[in-house]
């Protein structure tokens, strides 16, 4: 008899089916499944903030180029190359199997249509831009066919699936192609999505831009990665020219396996484990967010009040005057430190260091530089007290001003250097949901000298 578990969902994109989707179909394999408001373990993404209500395990999903906030969820999984022990689940954007690997290419594969753009988004990210730009510079050579919303010239008549199945008619689609722009919507290490994998499993080779890291998986033998031209076009443009042009490199190109030799083809197998592993542990959430510990302990004291049923006028007063200044904190970003170890303990100081700031660092357990306004670098040292795993997350902030704007600031972090090691290997844009995370092995006694420069910025959004 299958064990009952109780789940639930929320921030997801529309139309998400809470009864037919990746996790509840894998779970249903081994348990007997209910979806409850009261839930034990909670699946949630990133489009809301619903799930900051529940009290139960959190599972972070994440289908875009975000980081999963461990202060917020319990467990994530995402592209990136995190450490954090069995909390994260470092994966694809979607699991391969074995069948892109085969390859029986014959000589018409010449004889297809130049090159196909299919896109629907021209602002978010600046992949959705650069695209753009690389396809009218590459029209100068040839036509390219774009039957998206983006740089439409042509009916998307044959992208239209008969059963509903965008998928299938997709790959259907590339398959007319020699090539396709494959332009990720941002370029960040492990972050590689089906704008890759689906023109080489057409056997269309994609012209791609994105993950740096992306030959860690892929074989950079068999697609154009403008990593390999440090993103110029024109260079980009005339290794195109060349495969177009002679039938022998092309057919060399197509025929090479997409994946690198040691890919691990079972990451969809150790996910499901993964996530059982999740369910057998129970409905025990980790320790989070300490840096919000007093925003927390006055929710718990005014609630504390409402269920004692006191004359709790005055005291709700004084809660609700610090909940709206927290709110309402001039913080622009964080530096912060944190640890696996929950004796975790260092002595943190530096520039602009306020002697305040550094004694809550202390006292909470949680370290770390507030970005004010007008900050643009820092220097601290740590001295570690205790041998660690530090994980340091540099992160952006909301902002709801006096007039009731709500802004969204986010920091370029130029540089950031520990011990005197440069550990950007460029520009690093971080918002509130795309944190940068840096973990590293400090023995007792340890000291860590840290430098960051950055650049700020804000906008205003929507409040509702």
């Amino acid at each position: 008899m299958k064990k009952n578990i109780k789940i639930n969902f929320c921030d997801w994109y529309g139309g998400f089916n809470k009864e037919n989707n990746l996790y509840t179909n894998i779970l249903k394999q081994f348990y007997d499944i209910e979806i409850s408001e009261n839930p034990d373990f909670l699946f949630y993404s990133l489009f809301g903030l619903e799930h900051e209500k529940y009290e139960c395990v959190k599972i972070f999903q994440n289908g875009e180029n975000v980081i999963p906030n461990f202060n917020e969820c319990d467990y994530g999984e995402g592209p990136d190359y995190i450490d954090f022990g069995d909390r994260y689940f470092r994966h694809n954007n979607y699991f391969i199997d074995k069948s892109i690997c085969r390859r029986n290419i014959t000589e018409d594969y010449c004889n297809r249509r130049f090159c196909n753009f299919i896109y629907s988004n021209t602002t978010s990210g600046e992949g959705a831009t650069l695209r753009q730009q690389f396809c009218q510079k590459l029209m100068q050579y040839k036509h390219i066919d774009c039957p998206g919303k983006v740089l439409n010239n042509m009916s998307a008549e044959d992208l239209e699936p008969p059963n509903g199945d965008w998928w299938k008619s997709k790959l259907e689609f590339l398959k007319k192609y020699k090539f396709t722009i494959a332009f990720e919507n941002s370029s960040s290490n492990g972050y590689t999505t089906e704008k890759l994998v689906q023109p080489l499993q057409s056997f269309s080779i994609p012209i791609y831009y994105g993950n740096p890291l992306v030959t860690r998986d892929f074989n950079p033998k068999a697609f154009i990665n403008c990593n390999d031209y440090d993103n110029n076009f024109d260079a980009v443009i005339e290794r195109v020219k060349e495969l177009d042009n002679n039938p022998d490199k092309y057919l060399a190109m197509l025929r090479e396996n997409p994946m690198q030799p040691d890919f691990d083809f079972n990451q969809q197998a150790k996910f499901e484990q993964w996530l059982i592993n999740i369910i057998e542990k129970g409905n025990k959430p980790f320790n989070k967010d300490p840096r919000d510990w007093d925003k927390k302990y006055y929710k718990l004291k005014m609630q504390d009040l409402e269920n004692e049923n006191k004359d709790k006028s005055m005291e709700c007063v004084i809660y609700k005057s610090l909940l709206r200044d927290l709110k309402r904190s001039p913080c622009l970003g964080r530096i912060d430190f944190s640890s696996k170890n929950h004796s975790f303990d260092v002595y943190v100081n530096g520039s602009g260091v306020p002697e305040k700031q550094a004694n809550w660092m202390r006292e909470y357990n949680k370290y770390g530089y507030t970005i004010e306004k007008n900050d643009t670098n820092v220097t601290l040292m740590i001295k570690a007290l205790d041998d660690v795993n530090i994980t340091l997350e540099l992160r952006g902030k909301w902002e709801l001003e006096k007039d009731g704007k709500l802004m969204e600031h986010w920091v370029d972090f130029a540089s950031l250097v520990i011990n005197g090691k440069e550990i950007l290997s460029q520009t690093i844009s971080v918002w509130h949901n795309r944190p940068f995370i840096y973990t590293m092995d400090v023995k007792k006694g340890d000291i860590l000298n840290l430098h960051a420069e950055w650049k700020q910025h804000e906008t205003e959004i929507e409040n509702n």
